[in-house]
């Protein structure tokens, strides 16, 4: 399986020097030179455009920091969607809100090309040890077909149902943590309070 990585940042650069080290044929992109680096002297083919990279990989991972990110590097002149066609699968790694998963997977099946909203959760010690949890929408034949991949990156990958599964689960865990960390510091401040 040839693969592409869009987004070589805090999370993606060590998930795409993970799956090279699995043995991953990977063609990769970053508007940073710096971040692209020491990537291609691992072994991945440096491209220019996110478009190159989609001519290249048939599976490709986007781990870009918002929604708006994913926008830009699938649309536009060079964008990955003018390198995809029918039978492309794409993983979207970014956190996105489940709606805009949902309705970007169904623009994208309706070009024939399958996508998994697949966020994670973790830091970027556990990406490079490969520790991360996976919360994986869309659908189970894409899913079972990406699992091997989505295997080398996360301790933990998990299918959270159809398309926008992937983002509602991880906005449920982000809720949850939040609540978790409010009650630690009011337990803090009570004890404080109270000369504990």
């Amino acid at each position: 399986m040839n693969v592409g990585f869009v987004g070589l940042g805090t999370m993606g650069q060590p998930l795409a020097l993970r799956l090279i080290g699995a043995g991953y044929p990977i063609w990769v992109h970053d508007w940073r030179a710096e971040a692209v680096a020491p990537v291609a002297a691992a072994g991945a083919v440096a491209c220019a455009t996110p478009a190159e990279v989609a001519r290249a990989a048939g599976t490709i991972v986007i781990m870009v920091s918002d929604a708006a990110a994913v926008t830009a590097v699938l649309d536009g002149e060079a964008g990955i969607l003018t390198g995809a066609g029918p039978g492309s699968r794409l993983v979207v790694m970014t956190t996105l809100p489940p709606e805009a998963a949902r309705s970007l997977a169904g623009r994208l099946a309706a070009a024939g090309i399958a996508m998994l909203d697949a966020p994670v959760s973790g830091d970027e010690g556990e990406a490079a040890a490969g520790t991360l949890a996976v919360l994986a929408g869309g659908e189970a034949e894409a899913f079972a077909v990406l699992k091997p991949l989505l295997d080398c990156l996360g301790g933990a990958v998990v299918h959270m149902g159809p398309a926008g599964a992937g983002s509602l689960a991880k906005a449920c865990h982000q809720i949850a943590m939040s609540l978790a960390l409010e009650g630690v510091a009011e337990a803090f401040t009570l004890a404080a309070k109270s000369g504990v």
